[in-house]
């Protein structure tokens, strides 16, 4: 009968699993019970028909899936359901085959080159649980036990898996045409009477009574001698020969245990129980004994390199611990870096990964507690992120950061020093993700640059960094559009609505006001209350400084009071209970612009509020020890009181 293998339909996403479905195909192929079918051999396209994709499921005994994190190829014609093609395949094989899939944790990586939008990554994510909740799921085998991707591992995972699902079931039916019968000549050994003559042979030449006093006793021997296969020799002397070979082998086997070896007892004692063993014959017994001996030094060898591993780990912590003290950053992120590599030793990508890590933990650490320290750590590393990292990805990942780093620091220091070298990292990672590979990316990046040219501008007397970060926001609204990413286009219509208000403050007329007017009225189309409550606060008080700008250059009130309509809805969120900084702000600025109504109206009333509204303020700044917003409201407040007093004597 023709052989007859079990076909096998491996479904996974290609460029981010590619080294995985490889080394699957690989250890399937070698394998005399399967088959496997996959993409790569029945299209050219680099998306195949759906029809193709469907009829070589419907042609498989066994179905198994990789799913990563990465969605791939959404075929056009499902639009509306927006499955995946892996997803369709997954559907398909529900009433074909019996279907094994093995599924990453959440922390597998993607490189950055193959990132999809929040979008798709959401229903990827959807498609993952559901895999999860309807079928017995593996996760293992993607890394090692060391935290080294592992495809090897996954291979021999997957395959023993299906080699036992077959033994187990009636699939083993569809193949037994296969095996060999039990009676095949091809698996016995020598015929008894060849044997025999073989050992009468070596008797006659004293090999028999040499191989006894050695420890091997003539039925052993004649067992060796059955062990030889017909297809092993070509004639008579060559089987002499191999029989030869293998006394030979067997007496040093025996004499190795006996005389032990130069390492520890615990070596020797196996050698003398493989010596044991192979006197007996029982060469099988003999082979689990050095292998049970391998693995137990294996295992040895395992927990003395985790201890070792623990124990340096636990020096460089308390080393890193003594560099903060010491309040020495370079030392600290120094320290890191070897933290990191003694944790991931021959893996570049899991020591980046780690080292990124260890940033974001130092710089939140720094923007939360404003600890100074801790965000000059985060400088650190990030510089050592840049010199370390190998790809254009990581590259931008690493300036990305410094930049935010350095930006954050620079926010706390009265300088523009580390604003201006943030400004340098950005561009820098500009030209790693650039527009045309990466363009969310490469719009964050720009978002992030105008952020520390605003905040240079704000500082300096030229409006000159205000212009570059206008036109930093404007570029990354050319990628965050409103369709796409709208809660990062709100996000940047609301800082360019900010460099547009200080500069039209800085310059005579109302254009860039109204501009910033407008740029803050576009953020709040997205950013609403309801979706995001604190920042919709942010927004409206934006808009209120820029209305309040507008109108003290207006003979009018319509501006001033859509500037108090806007900070009251601040307000809203911002209470003194929760937000007492927050609420400070928005307050102290309702009464600037209520004083300013108050004037224009001749109200006593408003005047008085605004009073009140600007004292309170001030209080809460001097109690925080907020300088700039102190001295500001202490400016405004003789202001409010002067035009109080003259209203209430007129």
């Amino acid at each position: 009968m023709p052989e007859r293998k079990l076909k096998v339909f491996l479904s996974s996403t290609a460029k981010d699993l590619t080294a995985f479905r490889k080394a699957v195909h690989a250890r399937l192929a070698a394998s005399p019970l399967f088959e496997c079918i996959r993409q790569e051999e029945f299209f050219a396209q680099p998306h195949p028909p759906v029809t193709v994709c469907r009829e070589q499921v419907f042609k498989a005994d066994l179905f198994v899936g990789l799913i990563g994190m990465r969605r791939g190829w959404e075929p056009p014609d499902d639009n509306s359901d927006h499955r995946s093609i892996t997803e369709m395949e997954y559907d398909w094989a529900t009433d074909v085959a019996p279907r094994f899939m093995h599924v990453t944790d959440t922390e597998f990586p993607v490189p950055g080159s193959l990132r999809e939008s929040d979008e798709v990554h959401q229903r990827q994510l959807g498609f993952r649980q559901r895999v999860m909740n309807e079928l017995v799921v593996s996760q293992d085998g993607f890394v090692s036990p060391d935290g080294l991707s592992s495809p090897d591992v996954l291979a021999r995972l997957v395959v023993d898996q299906l080699t036992k699902h077959v033994l187990d079931s009636d699939l083993i039916e569809r193949i037994r045409p296969r095996l060999a019968p039990v009676d095949d000549p091809a698996l016995k050994g020598l015929p008894d009477a060849i044997a025999e003559r073989i050992l009468q042979l070596l008797d006659e030449r004293g090999d028999l009574k040499k191989a006894e006093r050695g420890g091997l006793e003539p039925d052993i021997v004649f067992k060796l001698a059955k062990r030889i296969k017909p297809d092993d020799t070509l004639d008579f002397d060559r089987a002499v020969a191999e029989l030869e070979n293998a006394i030979t082998i067997a007496l040093d086997a025996i004499a190795r245990g006996r005389r032990g070896s130069n390492e520890d007892e615990f070596v020797n004692h196996a050698l003398r129980n493989v010596a044991t063993h192979t006197q007996a014959g029982e060469t099988e017994r003999a082979v689990k004994t050095l292998d049970d001996a391998l693995n137990e030094l294996d295992s040895r060898e395992a927990e003395q390199r985790e201890t070792l591993k623990r124990s340096r780990l636990t020096l460089l912590e308390a080393g890193l611990a003594q560099d903060l003290l010491r309040r020495d950053p370079g030392a600290a992120a120094q320290r890191v870096a070897r933290l990191v590599e003694v944790e991931h030793f021959e893996d570049p990508a899991g020591r980046f990964d780690a080292l990124h890590r260890r940033w974001k933990t130092f710089r939140e650490e720094g923007r939360n507690k404003g600890l100074s320290l801790s965000l000059g750590v985060a400088i650190e590393i990030a510089r050592v992120a840049v010199d370390v990292a190998d790809t254009a990805d990581r590259r931008g990942i690493a300036l990305n950061a410094l930049g935010i780093a350095l930006d954050e620091l620079g926010e706390h220091e009265s300088g523009t020093t580390r604003l201006y070298e943030a400004a340098v990292a950005y561009r820098e990672a500009l030209k790693e993700w650039t527009r045309e590979r990466v363009p969310f990316d490469w719009a964050k990046v720009q978002n992030n640059l105008g952020n520390a040219l605003l905040t240079i501008g704000d500082r300096e007397s030229s409006t000159a960094r205000l212009d570059e970060a206008v036109s930093a926001y404007r570029e990354a609204l050319t990628e965050y559009t409103r369709e796409r990413m709208p809660l990062d286009w709100a996000w940047t219509q609301n800082n360019l609505g900010n460099a547009l208000r200080i500069i039209g403050e800085r310059e005579n007329g109302t254009v860039r006001l109204n501009e910033a007017v407008g740029a803050f009225c576009e953020a709040l189309k997205e950013r609403t209350r309801d979706r995001e409550p604190i920042r919709w606060a942010i927004t409206q008080n934006n808009l209120g400084t820029a209305l309040m700008s507008l109108g003290e250059r207006e003979h009018g009130t319509t501006q001033l009071d859509e500037a108090v309509a806007a900070f009251r809805e601040a307000l809203k969120e911002r209470t003194r209970e929760r937000l007492p900084l927050d609420w400070a702000v928005s307050t102290g600025n309702q009464g600037v612009a209520l004083m300013r109504l108050a004037e224009r109206r001749a109200d006593t009333a408003m005047a008085a509020a605004a009073v009140n509204q600007i004292e309170q303020a001030l209080g809460v700044m001097r109690d925080i020890g907020h300088g700039p917003y102190a001295q500001y409201y202490e400016r405004q407040l003789p202001k409010a009181r002067a035009i109080r007093d003259r209203l209430t004597k007129a």
